[in-house]
């Protein structure tokens, strides 16, 4: 086992605010989920095994969870409205763990697409009971631990904010390692990609391009991850500007950051859920104009610098028309994106092998998240 050096800085500030003020795990687990292409410690072999930051402070949490679960301390009553999205949440845990261990056995020796095969590359194989199994488990308990734990939490109005500053801030953070990674690539200047991208258990795609353009990745495993976190992340700046009674230009500045680091991705899911939340927007905008005759100033002004920033990101792309053509049309042609279409219908035809029952949590890596449920955990998992 080696710890890495980003491991030395998040386990020595984990464990100080474990002992000292424990109230801001939460918080610090929304922070360094942003790290996700690194490792805490690495352990190598036939199956190697890496600690992100996010899952090591959750083991954390779970140490605080447990004595005040097991004492009664922690919990819901049952006319709590929270316990509407709990007891689901719960039914699907229990059915990922029983998928893990019992369906690898029951489906024995269907094709499967390697759950640590690259899915550009013919990666199936047999389908056995693997480690794979047991880690994919374990993380589910760990999702579900940590959102028990921030629930309980969140009746504490300041401890929401906390992690509402946390995840804008980590994403400033994630947006400027982006940036200078950018940077880096243009003038030569060194990148530590051995510091954020120590995870032996991951892919690590940090060298792309698509068309002319060279791709961002920041502090994530590959540039279509960080599309993803940074659609999601705008989306949040962009609903708390429009939202919010005090809107400083610091957030202005994190809502373009966010938007020309997303461009810059050149992600088509990133894209995707970029351009669907500004239709879904201006329809908004729209439909209010029609009702009650006016556009607010700070609708204009966001629109505005929404506008902006996305045409900045895109000119920071060479020949971003051609750039844009591969990303929106040429890409589902590519040798790469037929490779993903042939896992997403090899996971359908997973789902009707199994009757719907799925192969088990960790078994099977297809591209999409519904395509994964279906073929992992079945319509069960799809319900849940």
């Amino acid at each position: 086992m080696s710890i890495t050096y980003i491991g030395l800085i998040v386990i020595s500030i984990s464990l100080i605010i474990f002992v000292v003020v424990p109230r801001y795990l939460v918080p610090w687990a929304i922070a360094v989920s942003v790290l996700q292409a690194a490792s805490v410690f690495n352990v190598s072999g036939a199956f190697p095994i890496g600690v992100s930051p996010y899952f090591f402070v959750t083991l954390l949490i779970c140490l605080r969870f447990l004595p005040l679960w097991l004492s009664g301390q922690l919990g819901f009553g049952r006319d709590e409205s929270v316990c509407l999205y709990v007891r689901p949440l719960l039914l699907m845990v229990v059915w990922g763990v029983l998928s893990a261990t019992v369906l690898p056995v029951l489906f024995s020796g269907a094709l499967v697409d390697s759950p640590r095969g690259g899915m550009d590359a013919a990666s199936a194989i047999p389908l056995q009971w693997t480690w794979s199994n047991v880690a994919q488990a374990g993380y589910l308990i760990l999702n579900f631990v940590f959102i028990i734990y921030m629930l309980w939490q969140s009746v504490d109005k300041i401890q929401i904010e906390r992690c509402i500053a946390a995840f804008r801030w980590s994403g400033a953070f994630a947006a400027a390692v982006g940036a200078y990674q950018l940077v880096a690539h243009l003038t030569g200047l060194p990148y530590p990609a051995s510091f954020f991208n120590s995870n032996l258990a991951w892919a690590q795609l940090t060298d792309q391009s698509i068309g002319d353009a060279w791709r961002v990745s920041a502090t994530f495993t590959e540039p279509s991850a960080a599309g993803a976190y940074f659609a999601m992340w705008t989306t949040l700046l962009l609903f708390s500007a429009l939202g919010g009674e005090r809107v400083t230009w610091s957030d202005y500045f994190l809502l373009v950051s966010g938007i020309v680091m997303l461009a810059l991705t050149t992600s088509a899911a990133g894209y995707l859920v970029g351009a669907t939340v500004l239709v879904l927007l201006f329809g908004k905008q729209m439909l209010d104009l029609l009702v009650r005759g006016v556009i607010g100033r700070r609708i204009l002004f966001i629109f505005v610098i929404v506008v902006s920033a996305l045409m900045a990101g895109l000119m920071l792309l060479p020949n971003f028309r051609h750039v844009l053509h591969e990303v929106i049309w040429q890409k589902s042609q590519s040798s790469s994106g037929r490779d993903r279409e042939a896992t997403a219908f090899h996971a359908l035809y997973l789902g009707f092998e199994t009757v719907g029952l799925g192969v088990g949590l960790g078994s099977n890596r297809p591209s999409g998240l519904l395509f994964y449920i279906l073929s992992n955990m079945g319509i069960p998992g799809l319900l849940l």
